[in-house]
């Protein structure tokens, strides 16, 4: 049934939305191939936006549904540009600045192409799914260190690689795939309860899902986002089915993966223990309760420390408006032989709000501070309904993936990186889509 209403979806629509349609539904495909492409797809999005704006195209009328999204955007935009204006590097931060509209830009598509066009909902939903799939199929491979089947190749450096081994699949030897699946998890839980789509109601789908995607991300070893589902998974626990059974096979499965995959639990027990300063081992087998020590713990671990100082450091000498976008490195450079300071300089502080502090300044860190306690306030009045709708539960599982964006206190990638802001804005789409429903209903 569904089938052939995609198949009419695509046979009525003119050529060029076809187009529109086909790069939101490689999108999420692209960001674990090439950031490159998945850039220009959101380029191309664009331009297709003030196309239709230039046609006044009766699509656009829908953008009145979201006037105060809308407005919000335009003021942090408002304030990416007067960071602009007073960056301490203008030509470093022109690009990355003035262009960051490309990105509202494809949410806004993404969304009035969604009004139009309702099924574009499932689509994005079997694209995320087929994405997954591939994914878990990959690693899979990767993880029997599967050598010699046609059409595949295991990276040598994965094969024996003891404590350091992870999982990457199609990033190769960058850490970012727990990232993108705990990214992109909040928004395919959330496709699947709006579009109801019935197989996936009868096996519990949603369940299935968080449970894989749970082990995908163990796997990977990356901390942060294994935190990240952590925090997740405890706030869809209202919401998901059959709770005990789920709480008691996920603890199950993750403990037996712990015990016959020792070498991954050093990396999260013991190498945490390490980086925190609690310890100063850095295997199982050393570990012993009397080297426990509490007394000089560090923040995630003394790197990580001087990263944040690094980063205020550049805030108290740009406090309104910030040092510019892409500056943080050489300012930081700059204060750290001026002063002769014990900091850290990288492509950026590793924390999203010490970031943005550093780079756009105070103002535009409250309006990211408001943005999230917002959102956070939006969902625990969701929470506290005895029996909330199918499009609120969407919108609040949707909701979670903008906390996990915006969480404080925890590592985080470059908040201006290409491919961060495509995954931060890409469910933005639905989530206009949503919010403009429980306005226009009152929910």
């Amino acid at each position: 049934m569904m089938s052939n209403e995609i198949k009419h979806l695509i046979a009525n629509t003119k050529f060029y939305e076809k187009i529109v349609l086909t790069i939101i539904f490689l999108l999420p495909l692209s960001l674990t191939m090439s950031i490159f492409i998945a850039d220009l797809f959101s380029v191309i999005l664009s331009i297709f936006f003030f196309s239709l704006i230039f046609n006044k195209d009766p699509i656009l009328s829908n953008v009145i549904y979201i006037k105060k999204p809308l407005i919000v955007i335009l003021l942090f935009f408002f304030i990416v540009i007067v960071s602009l204006i007073f960056s301490n590097d203008f030509n470093k931060s022109f690009l990355p600045s003035f262009f960051y509209f490309r990105y509202f830009l494809m949410s806004l598509i993404i969304y009035v192409y969604i009004c139009k066009y309702r099924y574009l909902t499932n689509l994005i939903m079997f694209s995320i799914l087929l994405t997954f799939s591939l994914i878990f199929f990959d690693s899979f491979i990767e993880l029997l260190e599967i050598k010699g089947l046609p059409g595949f190749e295991l990276k040598e450096y994965k094969i024996n690689s003891g404590n350091n081994f992870f999982v990457t699949s199609f990033f190769n030897d960058e850490k970012k795939l727990g990232s993108y699946i705990i990214r992109l998890l909040p928004l395919i839980l959330s496709l699947i309860i709006y579009t109801k789509y019935r197989p996936f109601d009868k096996i519990n789908f949603n369940n299935f899902i968080i449970i894989i995607c749970g082990l995908m991300i163990f796997f990977t070893s990356e901390r942060t986002a294994l935190f990240l589902f952590v925090v997740t998974f405890c706030l869809l626990l209202k919401f998901i089915q059959n709770k005990k059974k789920m709480i008691i096979t996920t603890m199950i499965t993750f403990i037996i993966v712990l015990i016959t995959n020792p070498r991954i639990g050093e990396k999260y027990i013991v190498a945490t223990l390490t980086q925190f300063n609690i310890t100063k081992n850095y295997t199982f087998d050393n570990l012993s309760i009397n080297e426990i020590n509490f007394t000089n713990l560090h923040y995630l671990s003394q790197e990580h420390e001087k990263l944040i100082l690094s980063g205020i450091e550049v805030f108290k000498e740009n406090v309104i408006t910030g040092s510019g976008i892409k500056t943080y490195h050489e300012e930081c450079n700059k204060i750290k032989n001026i002063k002769n300071l014990d900091i850290v300089c990288s492509t950026h502080p590793h924390n999203t709000y010490i970031q943005l502090l550093a780079e756009i300044g105070i103002f535009g860190t409250f309006f990211v501070i408001v943005i999230f306690f917002y959102i956070l306030f939006f969902n625990i009045q969701i929470f506290k309904k005895k029996n909330p709708s199918r499009i609120l539960i969407s919108f609040y599982i949707l909701n979670l993936g903008i906390i996990i964006n915006l969480m404080p206190f925890i590592p985080s990638g470059n908040f201006f990186n290409n491919w961060i802001n495509l995954m931060i804005y890409y469910p933005l789409g639905l989530w206009f889509f949503l919010i403009s429903n429980i306005s226009k209903n009152r929910y």
